[in-house]
């Protein structure tokens, strides 16, 4: 978060804005408790000059005994105290003195005369006296209800001061603060109490709209910049109409002029045309983002704006709806103060889907505060209006709010004690789920990328982490990335080999994808979206859904090397065809071609020089010799006629030595016993593994060193061919989809084997066979 001194101007303003809020509302409940030791008749209520009557203020606690007997509801007008008219705002002055003097005569009840609409009836209600806890009863959820939205104002603001909608929404939550925590006060001087009215409660209204339409143009998404800006500011020309109507109602009041009743109603349905236009347009922008399928972002911010006002509106504004219409009985024993809480839960859903996708300091932090609060404020909202029948009052909302909250801290906030709680019973237990839809995910798609594709997504979404990344042995120039904020994953040219520089973070977990010591790839885990650490069980997953990721990108790199497979054939049958033909033709052609000529010199010097001829028969005989071995050669390449002679040893000893010598390359021999049990297509596999290792080593390594060991290790039989040659990197090899390693790897599988390949450039290579001993 920012200094002060880096915010822009009108960040600044609102911290003034909030202070002012603030002031004001700790004024109004600290004056609320004048009235201690001041009678009353069950209910709160204060002079409505529009009316001409004592009404009943919507703030009452539904427990109070009047309001939970439905005998009065909120806005009921008094008409008559006993014998005191109550129409006359002198007499509102003097029911204190008037309930004073019944009760030191002896009276504990006194029958008001009550108007509800057009209906006129009378009630008895009890004389009591205001105490300490009376106060603390009406004013406890006001106070917490406008320093929650206070709180949540200064986090919105600190969190991001030069984004707009932080802005605008902080400033929302700012009058939020000065109505609701404004909302009472204990002044009785006519001067005072209606200057107070004005600054907290009436004259903040009309912008809270006004701020709600400006929110819609520039959150979740921007809308209408450039010259067109200005339109999101329309609202505030009505606002300020209705705020100068308020401030001549008022003011004029305060000055001496009569109250214009007029003006009053027309102000007030000024407001709510303006605040619910506000709504309205926020709403349908919202709900617009998401019917368009923007990014996930977008979405979800219009998700949570939707989610907010659904939490907060249809149950603090029904019941002013219904008294609106007239229909209050629906809602009998309840009143504003029950319901004004959910605000908090509506505001804080709003807020946290506009943080978590804003960058700053502490922001898990912030977000985990934004979860406590919203859910200790939505259940104990649940338990009071649809458990708590009987209504309550605000100690008892204090007080359940407190048990919650502390429920909710252990459960969110990191301790050992709630470590201990996660780890014995609820941590992990949907890892199971994770892992079942992540295999159920990977058996839904085919071809390595949509694997990657789909792997990296559930990775990132199952174990709720800010970023996930896989990359695959197979592709290595690509490194697939998800992150919580983009809406598909990712696939990044990630060339070199420092596949870190591309992560978005250093991650908190990586593990090789590995299925039977095959090396298949990469997976690299960041950080948890909350502020939980990435522990052991995570690791345990992780590791679980690697290894399934392992296990299909296996099967799909054996589709593409048998789909690779009869092309490779055909041109090695067509490769081996030239070869053959080329050794022919520059062996046996050429000298059956020559034989006839060297005859007939020979034939035609026979008489004239012996000794001519004779060493043109020589020649011809040395060449049929070599012909013949050249032709040897071919014909025991193709298959080997002394290997089921003498034996899988000593054939490819002899093979590798004559390799070696013609290249001028050393050879270490070794050898253990067990070899000579193999079948005999057994030992044809391993000798043309041998030729295919061998060869590929003196061809590509450019080595001084051969090593050849046929061994034994941990009960099975071990073959390892190696060079000190120049290496190469098996994972971005060529060699890896070329015939030669498919051939090696399908003819140790089909006698029950598993061959690896271990090289790095600089090291050399090695080739291991491993085979199940026979004896």
């Amino acid at each position: 978060m920012k200094g002060l001194r880096a915010w822009p101007r009108s960040a600044r303003w609102l911290l003034l804005l909030a202070t002012a809020a603030l002031v004001l509302a700790a004024v109004g409940h600290v004056t609320t408790f004048r009235i201690v030791g001041r009678h009353h008749f069950g209910a709160f209520t204060f002079w409505a000059q529009a009316r001409q009557c004592i009404v009943v203020a919507q703030i009452t606690p539904a427990n109070w005994p009047m309001i939970a007997d439905d005998k009065l509801r909120q806005l009921d007008c008094v008409l008559q105290v006993g014998d005191l008219d109550t129409t006359i705002e002198a007499n509102y002055q003097r029911r204190n003195a008037y309930l004073a003097e019944l009760r030191t005569r002896g009276v504990q009840e006194v029958e008001l005369q009550v108007q509800r609409g057009e209906r006129l009836f009378s009630v008895q209600a009890p004389i009591g006296v205001y105490t300490a806890k009376n106060v603390l009863e009406i004013t406890i959820v006001l106070a917490l209800s406008g320093l929650s939205l206070g709180v949540l104002g200064l986090l919105v603001l600190a969190a991001a001061p030069d984004v707009e909608a932080n802005r605008v929404w902080a400033a929302f939550l700012f009058l939020g603060l000065l109505v609701l925590g404004g909302a009472i006060n204990g002044y009785d001087d006519h001067l005072f109490r209606y200057t107070y009215d004005f600054l907290a409660i009436m004259g903040p209204r009309p912008w809270l709209g006004a701020l709600l339409f400006q929110l819609a143009f520039v959150f979740p998404k921007p809308f209408l910049q450039g010259r067109w800006r200005l339109i999101r500011y329309l609202w505030y020309l009505p606002a300020l109409v209705v705020f100068l109507g308020f401030l001549r109602l008022y003011g004029g009041f305060i000055l001496g002029s009569p109250w214009l009743s007029d003006l009053e109603v027309w102000a007030n349905h000024g407001v709510t045309l303006i605040f619910g236009s506000g709504v309205l347009v926020l709403l349908l922008r919202s709900l617009y983002i998401i019917l368009r399928h923007a990014s996930q972002r977008y979405t979800w911010q219009a998700v949570f704006i939707i989610a907010g006002w659904l939490l907060a509106l249809p149950i603090s504004f029904l019941e002013m709806i219904l008294n609106l219409l007239g229909l209050n009985w629906l809602l009998g024993g309840v009143t504003n103060l029950t319901l004004m809480f959910w605000v908090v839960p509506g505001a804080t859903l709003i807020a946290y889907g506009m943080l978590r996708y804003q960058s700053f300091a502490y922001r898990g932090a912030a977000l985990n505060a934004l979860v406590i609060l919203l859910m200790s404020a939505t259940l104990t909202q649940v338990y009071s209006l649809f458990i708590s029948r009987r209504g309550w009052d605000g100690v008892q909302f204090a007080t359940v709010w407190g048990g919650v909250l502390l429920a909710t801290l252990f459960w969110y906030i990191d301790s050992p004690l709630r470590r201990g709680f996660r780890r014995l019973f609820v941590r992990h237990e949907f890892d199971y789920q994770i892992a079942d839809r992540f295999s159920r995910r990977l058996n839904e798609v085919s071809g390595v990328e949509a694997t990657l594709r789909t792997a990296v997504a559930e990775l990132q979404s199952g174990l709720e982490v800010a970023w996930a990344a896989v990359q695959a042995a197979s592709r290595p120039g690509q490194l697939w990335l998800a992150e919580m904020d983009a809406p598909q994953p990712a696939m990044l040219a990630a060339g070199g080999l420092d596949l870190a520089a591309h992560l978005p973070s250093p991650p908190v977990h990586e593990q090789a994808l590995l299925q039977q010591a095959e090396r298949l790839g990469r997976v690299w885990i960041g950080p948890r979206i909350s502020a939980e650490p990435f522990d052991e069980q995570d690791t345990d997953l992780a590791g679980l859904l690697a290894q399934e990721l392992a296990r299909a990108l296996a099967v799909h790199a054996q589709i593409e090397g048998l789909e690779r497979v009869p092309g490779l054939i055909l041109a090695a049958v067509e490769a081996d065809r030239k070869r053959i033909g080329q050794d022919l033709h520059d062996g046996v052609l050429q000298f059956m071609g020559a034989m006839p000529l060297d005859l007939d010199r020979a034939g035609a010097l026979a008489t004239k020089d012996p000794n001519a001829a004779q060493a043109i028969l020589e020649r011809a005989i040395e060449r049929a010799i070599h012909v013949s071995q050249d032709t040897r050669a071919i014909v025991y390449d193709l298959s080997p006629p002394g290997l089921a002679h003498s034996g899988l040893l000593s054939q490819s000893r002899l093979y590798v030595q004559q390799a070696c010598h013609s290249r001028g390359v050393a050879l270490e021999w070794q050898t253990a016993a067990g070899w000579e049990d193999l079948s005999e297509e057994q030992a044809l596999q391993v000798y043309r593994i041998v030729q295919q290792g061998v060869g590929n080593a003196l061809e590509h390594g450019r080595p001084t060193r051969v090593q050849v060991c046929f061994g034994r290790e941990d009960g099975q039989l071990l073959l390892e061919i190696g060079d000190d040659g120049v290496g190469f990197e098996p994972e971005r090899s060529g060699l890896r989809t070329g015939l030669g390693l498919i051939s090696m790897q399908e003819r140790a599988r089909a006698i029950g084997g598993r061959l690896r390949i271990e090289s790095a450039p600089g090291r050399g290579t090695k080739v291991r066979l491993r085979l199940p001993a026979l004896g």
